[in-house]
């Protein structure tokens, strides 16, 4: 179903406008970070550590996309520059955004599990290629899983309480 029908773009210029905006957005970001709280003891990283890793480690990303691009321009002839080109289709980024956003608003009152798992239902089955009883039973499937994953990771690994309903709020 298309809604807002399809916008074809220049795939180089498309990644380059992108790159440069989250450039932009890094460079915000990283001038917030000196308003976090400094370091309580000698040696402890700080508030502002992570997010600078992060940072940094996303920077290096932008810089290696933009420098391919720039170099590969040169590279490329004028007919493969000119059939280079990508479609964006309104309706689906207007459906991501919004389900990001119920999802990030249902978090707290329905826990982690129910919001993750509508989200990433609501993400996974439109986009599955078999047939509509395999892809329903793929996309619950690869939720649940991707859902224990993450309270996993966060629960053990990184000692993080999740807003959860059903599963163990502390697992040490």
């Amino acid at each position: 179903m298309k809604i807002f029908g399809e916008l074809k773009l220049n795939k180089k210029q498309a990644v380059f406008v992108i790159t440069i905006l989250i450039s932009l957005g890094l460079v915000l970001i990283s001038y917030e970070t000196f308003n976090m709280s400094p370091p309580l003891l000698p040696g402890y990283p700080g508030d502002a550590f992570y997010p600078r890793l992060v940072i940094g480690f996303t920077a290096i990303w932008c810089i290696v996309i933009l420098a391919r691009g720039w170099r590969s321009e040169h590279q490329e002839n004028a007919e493969l520059r000119s059939s280079n080109e990508f479609s964006f289709h309104a309706g689906e980024f207007l459906s991501v955004t919004i389900a990001v956003l119920a999802y990030a608003l249902l978090l707290k009152p329905l826990g982690f599990e129910i919001s993750t798992f509508l989200f990433l239902f609501f993400l996974l089955y439109p986009r599955m290629q078999k047939g509509v009883a395999s892809g329903l039973t793929w996309s619950i499937i690869l939720s649940i899983v991707t859902i224990l994953l993450l309270w996993a990771i966060f629960g053990f690994g990184l000692k993080v309480q999740l807003p959860v309903k059903f599963l163990p709020l502390y697992i040490y």
